[in-house]
């Protein structure tokens, strides 16, 4: 059965409606997505327009660039400049590690490796350049010119037997080797000998080739012994002449330190003669002292030694006391003397070292019997624990009168001596204030004796000496305060 086309592509109203209704649906979502506004969508009414141009102006031409005039540089700078960048050190990795090489050894080690892995043009390339390289050295070498032959072993023994053959290398090493040995031995002799010139320190001694040299050489020129010798000469006929001389001197310091340098001399003078060479011999005079006359000279010259130094230490000692006293002086003159104690004020506080320094007033002695029995029965008491003191003590004291003479009787308040003493010796306070102001004056004396002494074991005597004093002074002053006290 046939159905005519007509009626195949005929459409319902209604499906067409619907159809219709379904595009103008589509074209609006369109539309919507259209309005969209994201990434490369900008609001519509800002997206270009047909028919505007968004350069008005148009295209700018473009502008050719002026013909630069590159300066023509020197041969010597393109060179250096080359040779600058070739030698500039660049980083390569060698071994696992960065190594700085100059970039002209990074290139040709690249063309290395490069030709060992096969690359023939690397090959060739290096090829090329070690032959330039050999052929350059050659034709350097052509042209530098003929250094002599080095000369063989035996002629350089040859040489270094006829130069230690020569008469100026061995008289320069004799005379190095001499005057060392003396200049050396009189310094530790402590005796003063004038160094020759040039100085044998001086002299540089060439063992390898046999040279010999030292400021001021001149050509040919020997160094000899000969001013070594004539002052052994001159010492040889000075040093008799002189020993009457000082035999002949006031024994003092001047004749000690004029033995000293006389022996001194003759030091010097056996000295060189063991030291000289035996061509001198001529010119030495043997010692025919006898055994006796030796002996005599070692003593002499002990006895010259000592007192020379004694005397030398006796200087030092005056010097060193002089400036102490000028420091005590200086310092006396710098105290405050408002602290000076005086009879009957209180003592001020401080040590035996303290209390020594102040100056006690001299005690007039006052004549007639005691006045009170306090008096006379602290005087008794004072001068008998002085006296038990002194027992271990280097002083010799003798009080007037004895403690052991001075009766006191408590009850009828008299005092009376069992030997009648003279007038002004009675047991007073005044007796007593005279003798400690002796002995403060005699700690004051030992206590100078301590700077005037330099040996430890003097300083200590002196001073064990001026403390047994202050400790006699403080027994006198308790006994003095103790009276003094019950008197208040």
């Amino acid at each position: 059965m046939t159905v005519a086309e007509s009626k195949l592509n005929r459409v319902e109203p209604a499906e067409a409606e619907a159809m219709r209704a379904e595009t103008a649906g589509a074209v609006e979502s369109a539309a919507s997505c259209d309005d969209a506004v994201g990434h490369g969508k900008p609001p519509r009414e800002h997206q270009f327009k047909k028919g505007n141009r968004a350069s008005v102006e148009g295209k700018r031409r473009k502008v050719k660039a002026a013909e630069e005039v590159v300066p023509q540089l020197p041969n010597e700078s393109v060179h250096g400049m080359l040779m600058a960048e070739a030698m500039r050190m660049v980083r390569v990795k060698a071994g696992g590690r960065l190594v700085e090489i100059p970039a002209m050894q990074a290139a040709f080690r690249e063309i290395a490796m490069k030709a060992a892995r096969g690359n023939r043009l690397a090959a060739a390339t290096l090829a090329r350049l070690i032959m330039q390289s050999e052929a350059a050295e050659a034709r350097a070498a052509a042209l530098a010119p003929v250094k002599p032959a080095a000369p063989s072993w035996a002629e350089l023994e040859a040489r270094r037997a006829r130069a230690f053959q020569s008469e100026e290398f061995k008289a320069a090493e004799e005379y190095k080797e001499v005057w060392t040995q003396v200049l050396t031995k009189t310094a530790k002799l402590k005796a003063e000998l004038t160094a020759p010139v040039p100085h044998p320190d001086e002299v540089r001694i060439g063992r390898v080739q046999g040279t010999a040299d030292w400021p001021g050489a001149q050509p040919d020129e020997m160094l000899s012994l000969d001013g070594l010798a004539a002052t052994h000469a001159e010492l040889q006929a000075d040093l008799p002449v002189r020993r009457p001389a000082i035999e002949a001197m006031v024994e003092s310091y001047d004749k000690a330190a004029a033995w000293c340098e006389w022996f001194a001399l003759n030091d010097i003078r056996d000295l060189i003669a063991d030291h000289l060479p035996e061509r001198y011999a001529g010119q030495v005079q043997a010692d025919t002292r006898a055994a006796e006359v030796r002996a005599r000279d070692r003593s002499l010259r002990s006895m010259a030694e000592h007192d020379r130094r004694q005397h030398e230490r006796r200087i030092e000692m005056d010097a060193a006391a002089a400036a102490r006293a000028k420091a005590a002086r200086a310092l006396a003159l710098s105290r405050d003397w408002s602290e000076i104690r005086r009879d009957g004020d209180e003592e001020a506080a401080g040590d035996g070292t303290e209390r020594i320094a102040r100056v006690a007033k001299p005690v007039s002695k006052i004549t007639g019997p005691a006045r009170t029995v306090a008096e006379a029965s602290a005087y008794r008491a004072a001068w008998l624990e002085v006296l038990k003191a002194t027992e271990e003590m280097e002083y010799d004291l003798k009080p007037v009168p004895p403690p052991e003479d001075v009766i006191i009787n408590a009850a009828a308040k008299t005092v009376t001596y069992r030997v009648p003493p003279e007038a002004g010796q009675g047991a007073t306070l005044n007796s007593m204030r005279a003798t400690l102001a002796t002995l403060k004056e005699l700690a004051m004396t030992h206590e100078g004796a301590m700077g005037l002494h330099a040996e430890p074991y003097h300083m200590f005597i002196a001073q064990r000496r001026r403390d047994n004093a202050l400790k006699l002074c403080a027994v006198i002053e308790r006994h003095l305060a103790g009276v003094e006290a019950g008197r208040g």
